[in-house]
């Protein structure tokens, strides 16, 4: 029984880091009518020539192309496609490396015109605020996204001693319980005189 639960535990180690390899991380976001796409695996590595696909919510395609040697796409927006509310962008490396994520056109930035409006125009001036928080937060989910993606050395190291202690662990307490039987000796019976 025991070497089942060994094999199920080692099989299920096993299979999830396949699951894992396949993955593909992808940050994309708009900036001034231009898709910007980053796609990297979850080791760090770029995904270098992936083929991205960028769509409408009822798949239409809007853009298509390959990251480049960094894992990056550029792509201008044609104007149709800047009125849609959210596009799909597909990234698929090849051998299953494969993911899609939604962006909002809506909250891309508009064109800039480098002035600040009148006080009445309170529209004009929410667009420019929200186009200068945009451009603070990319950097920023560029950050977090690298900290998800970087499992380093001694986090593994420290997962595997976990779980060598649960197994030396569940191997005392059998031993033990194999021992137990062998050790009670039945009770001497007091002498009566």
């Amino acid at each position: 029984m025991t070497v089942i639960r060994l094999l199920a535990t080692l099989v299920f180690l096993t299979l999830s880091g396949q699951v894992l390899a396949h993955k593909v991380n992808v940050f994309a976001y708009i900036e001034a009518g231009t898709v910007n796409v980053e796609s990297y695996f979850p080791d760090g590595k770029k995904a270098r020539l992936a083929k991205v696909t960028i769509t409408t919510l009822d798949g239409k395609p809007v853009l298509t192309g390959q990251t480049d040697q960094n894992g990056i796409f550029k792509g201008k927006l044609t104007e149709t496609a800047q009125t849609g509310a959210e596009l799909l962008v597909s990234v698929d490396a090849g051998l299953g490396h494969k993911t899609t994520t939604r962006i909002s056109v809506q909250e891309a930035d508009p064109p800039s015109t480098g002035t600040l409006p009148s006080s009445t125009n309170r529209h004009a001036l929410r667009a420019m605020i929200e186009q200068a928080v945009q451009k603070a937060i990319v950097p920023l989910e560029r950050r977090l996204n690298s900290y998800e993606r970087s499992t380093t050395a001694r986090e593994i190291i420290g997962g595997l001693g976990y779980l060598l202690g649960l197994f030396g662990i569940i191997m005392f307490f059998q031993a033990r319980q194999i021992a137990s039987p062998a050790d009670k000796k039945p009770a001497d019976k007091p002498r009566q005189e």
